[in-house]
Formats: structure tokens, C-alpha cells, sequence
């Protein structure tokens, strides 16, 4: 699998063998980089790595692998003999390289503006299979079900259509009610998540007013060219494999090749349901989605990078049997992006990418006697960034243009479209060697409002060695969505009608967060930050008359929360991570709803625990994780009054259970039981008990 350096013509390999620090066993799988290439080589199962084609000189090699310590090796060519490299076990993340909070690459211990991050091995030992899934382990968030099947995300009480949420940096299109569905997402593509909480729309414009989670796929090399998974899922009630009409079946496969300066990432996602219940008063009795994702890697040269995406998703939804309220109904959405972008390394200090996106989304319901009902919306973008960095400052500006057209039968006219530009600018700068400061600020506009203007602030400081202080300010908004400004439709069944508002605002936010960490290396990580978001000029539902509905900006949150998150390296084998969050979410100005109320939906105290084992041969990995939701007031639409209603939900206990174990060097099992304590919810959810799932992977390596 190694990759020779095109042109090298007095060239000699790169060859050597890694072994565990302690053990001394081969570590298999580690992605062995010529630092500044796409060169390089993943050991097989003695560890050992060959990387042919280069010519003399110096050269730095990157070590890299899930549950090891990355480290950096300077080396002279031609080698005297082959190089020997130990790496450290380590469940820590310390020193991963971040994005999303700055918009450029900072270590993790480093970054000023507070971000979390779901590494791999987090992925790993969550055992879940799409982002709903594992996003919903985490404290401070919480999944709903929606009733089109698909889960959405709140984020410390803030709903999801104030959550950007993106993959690789870009947003993801295509929403259901304003939301984003996460069940599309497959976690076996996905190398880590990192989720920055608070207004950022001084980076990334629209929708992020509340915060921003960012989804990073794989982009390093894999040991296994070819990864096939097979999964099957299903309750107590219904545990067989082989009878199709219940349970879920997952089935997974991931390509991961080169030649020469190409590079191919292929990934497949196929699922097919029965009886997956999503709300009270909906059964969805059998789905099957399937989603398809390929990336091409062209180097041109070591400054130039062409990167080429396609992705592909689509779900087809049926609810064959009539339910309490709703008549037999399908739901089909497809999802495709095609992405291009240019990385250019115009000298060591200044970068420069482009990219061009184009986002198609296109969602058909179809009801028994009640006829089809069909969305389109069309995305396109064009961006342009650049970098520059020195040891003590670092400048990043950049615009984009877009165009969103809109189209839906519900809508006045028919369909829209919008025309976007934004434009930012942010300085970060290192006055002492003891303090980073942020200034950054950006300016959206369209066709339909005036330019919204989104400032932030931010600054670290190192206390000591082991103790950092982080705080940020900043502003954020979201646009009224197309159905905001443009609905028109009849809900014959109950009785009332929707007309949208073209006077309407955008909403806006301004937060601030501060807080403290602790670092001892390689043994705690403990995190303490409280939060402050204040939203204003809310849209929500109004009546004007008696059966006839619209939107108006007429509601004001005050979000506050605390949050705690820590992580233990007990031993080289045992790993324990918590968080704790609180939240104190309070209505001040809403049209349906009594101020100084919580928020409907709030969770208030939320607490998480995980601990995770590895056994020092890396045979067998467990994880077993807690949640703990503290009784809450719940809000949820009842069709038979044709209004919400509040009830208090109950204390929720969630535990899971994951193992893996590895057979032989290309076959391993995985066994997983989801809430072990059978604990569920006929209106709140969670709407189905204890589940288990039997999963078997194979890794090919190819030659």
C-alpha cells in the first residue's frame, strides 16, 4: 500500500516496523505520513510499513493511530537500517488538531475558543451507528424523534434550527420543519466531532446562534483498504436475524485506496427497518435508507490539493398500517452534494483554498386519499479563504457567494430564491506568551434583508503549566426560513390554516461564556464553563383569527447553563469520562407561552458517565455508559386537542453496554445491548425498550 514519490529518480524506501512502548507487540494499522505529502504507508500485522520513492535528505514521518500517541520522527535518507518506533497507549485527545472554533488547524490544549471533541475512539466505544445515536450519549444534548422518523438535536436546551450543523465544514442541507435530520450521517465515516457551544455566526453566518457541530470524516489512511460491517439490531421482543419483518439490518462497507497521487475514499450505508416506532401517534412500520459518499484526493504537486466529493442519500419511509390519527402515508427524501475544492499552499505562512459546492434536496409525501406533497431545495456556494500565519498572529478572511432556490406546493408562488454573500474577517494575536486573543467579525447579505453584522471576541490565558482560562463573546442569527416568510397552506384534517409573513426579521443572539481547565498529562482533563445566550426577535406562531395561523417575531429566551466535563486515565487499560450539565432556560417575551417560565423541553440536570477498558493485547474493547436525565417539563403537540400540552416527564435512566472483540487480524465481533434498564416513554420517548445488536466487520488488506 505504500505510494511512491512520482519523479524521484535517485530514490530509496522508508521502511520500519512500530511496536506498542510496553508490550513491544506490533501495532497494527498505524498511518505512518511523510509530513507535507499524501505519501505514506499503514503497518500490516507485524507492524511493519514501507513507503517507497524518496530521494535523500530530510524528511519528517507522522506516526498515527486510534489509542496511540501521535508523534513526529525527523529522519535523514537513505536509512542505515530500518527504523524501529514505539508508540504510547493513551484514551487522550490532547493533542488532536481542531478546526472548527477558529476556522484554522490549533491543537486541542490550544485552541482558545472552547471546543468539545468526540474523537474516534469516543466513536468507537459508543457503539452507535449514525450521529443521532451518538450525539445523544453525550451531557448537555438531547435527541428528539421526529415524525418523519429522522432525530434532530437540542443543544443545552437550544432547539436544533439554531444549530448549524455541518460535515467537513460545510452545512448540511435539506431540513425537515427547519430541522436537520442525523440519522443520515454513518459514524463509520466519521474520524471525530467537535462542537463549539455559543453564537458563532462571526465564522459561519446563518443559523449558528446557538452553537456549531462540526462532523469530520476520514481523511487519514486506513490499514484496511476494503471494511465491510454487518449489523443486525432488534428488541427483546423480537430478536432473529432471519425473520425480516422485524428489526433493523446494517450493512456497511469502506473502500480506502491510492495510486500514486490519487487517493479514493468510497463509503457505502445501507439500513433496512420494520417496526420503528417514532412518535405517540405515527408507526412507521418499515424504512430502509442509503446513503453513498466518495472523496478523490489528486496532489498535483506538494503546494496544490484537488479534493472532489460526491455524496448521495436517500430514505424511503412507509407507514402501512392506519394509526390512531394518520391514514396510511410514504415519505421518500434524497440528499446528493457535489463538492470541489483546491487547497494552495502559496508559501509556509499563506494558505489559500476554494471551494464550490452544490446541495440538492428533494422530499416527497404521499398520503392515502390526500394526494403528494413535494419539496426541492437547491444550494449552491462558492467560497474562497485564506490564511496567513506567523509564530505570534494569524489572520483568516474569506467570502462566500450563494443561491438558494426553494420550491414546495405549501408556499405562496410556488418557489423562491435567495441570493447570499458574506464576507469575514478574523485576527487572532499572541501579545504575551502567556495570552491568545480572537477579533473577528462578519457581514451577511441578501435579496431579503438588510446586512446583519456578527462580531466575536475571545481570549486564553495559561494560569500555569496545567491551568487555562478561556472566555468568548459574540453575536448570532438565523434568517427566516423560506416557509416563515412564504407558507400558505390548509391542514384540512385539523381545521386551521398557515400563511407566512413577509415582514419578518431575522433572529438574533448574543452570549458569552467563560471557563476554567485543568490539564495533568496523560492522567485528568477537567473542564468548568458557564454559559450565557440571550435570544431575541424569535419567530413564532401567531393567530389571527380564529383558524388562521402565521409567524411574527415576538419571543425572547435567556439561556444560562453550566457545564462540567472530565476525563480519568486510570490506567493503560481503563479509561472514565463525565459530564455533568446544568440548565436554566427561561421565557422572557412569547405570545403562547407565560414569561419567566422555563422553556418547554429544558432538561435542566443532565449527567453522563463512561467507562471504557481496552485489554493491553488489543483483542477486547468495552465500554459501559450512563445517562441520567432529571425530571423535566415536557411540551408535545396532542392532534385531538390540536394544541401542545405540559406534563412533567419523569426521571430518565439510560444505560448501554458495547464489546468488541477482534476474532483474527481481519474479522472481529461486536455485541452491544442499549438501554439495559428497559426504561421508555410512550410520548416523550424513548419509544422502544432494551435493544441488542450482533455486528461482524472484515478488514482486507489489499497489496
Amino acid at each position: 500500500m505504500g505510494i511512491p514519490l512520482a519523479g524521484a529518480d535517485d530514490s530509496t524506501p522508508i521502511t520500519g516496523r512500530v511496536l506498542d512502548l510496553v508490550t513491544g507487540q506490533p501495532v497494527v494499522g498505524v498511518n505512518m505520513i511523510v509530513v507535507g505529502t499524501h505519501y505514506g504507508d499503514a503497518t500490516d500485522k507485524w507492524g511493519n510499513f514501507t513507503i517507497p520513492g524518496f530521494p535523500p535528505g530530510d524528511v519528517t514521518l507522522l506516526a498515527s493511530a486510534i489509542g496511540y500517541e501521535d508523534i513526529q520522527i525527523q529522519v535523514q535518507l537513505p536509512l542505515d537500517a530500518p527504523l524501529t518506533i514505539r508508540l504510547r497507549e493513551t484514551f487522550f485527545q490532547m493533542d488532536e488538531v481542531v478546526i472548527t472554533g477558529t476556522r484554522t488547524n490549533k491543537i486541542f490544549r490550544n485552541v482558545p475558543v472552547a471546543t468539545e471533541v468526540i474523537s474516534r475512539q469516543d466513536v468507537l466505544d459508543s457503539g452507535a451507528r449514525n450521529m443521532g445515536e451518538l450525539l445523544e450519549q453525550r451531557s448537555g444534548i438531547s435527541i428528539n424523534p421526529g415524525v418523519e422518523g429522522g432525530q434532530t438535536v437540542n443543544l443545552l436546551g437550544i432547539d436544533s434550527k439554531y444549530i448549524l450543523i455541518m460535515v467537513d465544514g460545510q452545512p448540511v442541507t435539506g431540513k425537515f420543519n427547519n430541522r436537520i435530520s442525523l440519522d443520515q450521517i454513518s459514524t463509520t465515516i466519521v474520524d471525530k466531532v467537535e462542537i463549539i457551544k455559543g453564537p458563532s455566526s462571526a465564522m459561519y453566518g446563518s443559523e449558528a446562534m446557538g452553537g456549531v457541530i462540526n462532523i469530520i470524516t476520514r481523511r487519514r489512511m486506513s490499514a484496511a483498504p476494503l471494511a465491510v460491517r454487518s449489523r443486525f439490531t432488534g428488541s427483546h421482543e423480537g430478536w432473529n436475524p432471519f425473520y425480516l419483518d422485524h428489526g433493523k439490518r446494517d450493512f456497511r462497507l469502506n473502500l480506502d485506496q491510492d495510486w500514486k497521487n490519487l487517493r479514493l475514499q468510497l463509503d457505502v450505508d445501507a439500513l433496512w427497518a420494520n417496526v420503528d416506532k417514532s412518535i405517540k401517534y405515527i408507526d412507521v412500520d418499515r424504512y430502509n435508507k442509503l446513503a453513498f459518499r466518495s472523496d478523490l484526493t489528486w496532489q498535483l504537486e506538494p503546494t496544490h490539493v484537488l479534493d472532489f466529493r460526491l455524496n448521495r442519500f436517500g430514505t424511503t419511509e412507509e407507514n402501512l398500517l392506519r394509526s390512531q390519527d394518520f391514514v396510511a402515508a410514504t415519505t421518500e427524501i434524497e440528499r446528493s452534494t457535489v463538492l470541489l475544492e483546491h487547497r494552495w499552499q502559496v508559501s509556509p505562512a499563506l494558505h489559500l483554498n476554494t471551494v464550490g459546492r452544490q446541495d440538492l434536496y428533494e422530499r416527497q409525501f404521499s398520503r392515502l386519499n390526500e394526494g403528494t406533497t413535494k419539496t426541492r431545495e437547491n444550494e449552491m456556494e462558492a467560497e474562497v479563504n485564506l490564511v496567513y500565519e506567523t509564530t505570534t498572529a494569524t489572520v483568516n478572511t474569506g467570502a462566500e457567494l450563494g443561491r438558494d432556490i426553494y420550491s414546495n406546493e405549501r408556499v405562496s408562488g410556488g418557489s423562491h430564491r435567495r441570493d447570499l454573500i458574506g464576507i469575514y474577517l478574523q485576527a487572532e494575536w499572541q501579545p504575551l506568551s502567556d495570552l491568545v486573543l480572537i477579533i473577528g467579525a462578519r457581514v451577511d447579505d441578501n435579496n431579503e434583508i438588510t446586512p446583519i453584522y456578527s462580531p466575536r471576541l475571545a481570549a486564553m490565558y495559561t494560569l500555569t503549566e496545567r491551568w487555562k482560562l478561556r472566555t468568548s463573546w459574540g453575536k448570532g442569527f438565523r434568517m427566516p426560513s423560506f416557509m416563515d416568510r412564504y407558507m400558505d397552506w390548509s391542514h384540512l384534517q385539523y381545521g386551521y390554516a398557515i400563511v407566512g409573513n413577509l415582514d419578518l426579521e431575522h433572529e438574533t443572539s448574543e452570549g458569552v461564556n467563560l471557563g476554567l481547565e485543568y490539564y495533568h498529562p496523560g492522567v485528568y482533563q477537567v473542564n468548568v464553563i458557564a454559559y450565557h445566550n440571550r435570544f431575541v426577535n424569535m419567530i413564532d406562531d401567531f393567530l389571527l383569527e380564529p383558524g388562521l395561523f402565521t409567524y411574527k417575531n415576538i419571543g425572547q429566551v435567556r439561556f444560562n447553563g453550566l457545564e462540567i466535563q472530565g476525563r480519568w486515565n486510570v490506567s493503560r487499560s481503563w479509561l472514565m469520562s463525565w459530564g455533568y450539565n446544568y440548565v436554566n432556560n427561561q421565557i422572557v417575551k412569547s405570545q403562547d407561552l407565560t414569561e419567566g417560565e422555563p422553556v418547554p423541553n429544558t432538561q435542566p440536570h443532565i449527567a453522563m458517565m463512561r467507562l471504557s477498558h481496552k485489554h493491553s493485547g488489543g483483542r477486547i474493547s468495552q465500554a459501559l455508559k450512563a445517562k441520567f436525565i432529571a425530571p423535566y417539563q415536557a411540551s408535545s403537540f396532542d392532534p385531538e386537542l390540536g394544541r401542545h400540552i405540559k406534563k412533567e416527564h419523569a426521571p430518565q435512566p439510560v444505560v448501554d453496554y458495547d464489546v468488541r472483540v477482534r476474532l483474527v487480524s481481519w474479522l472481529s465481533l461486536g455485541i452491544g445491548m442499549q438501554n439495559v434498564l428497559n426504561y421508555t416513554d410512550d410520548e416523550y420517548g424513548p419509544f422502544i425498550g432494551r435493544t441488542f445488536y450482533l455486528e461482524l466487520g472484515t478488514a482486507l488488506r489489499g497489496g
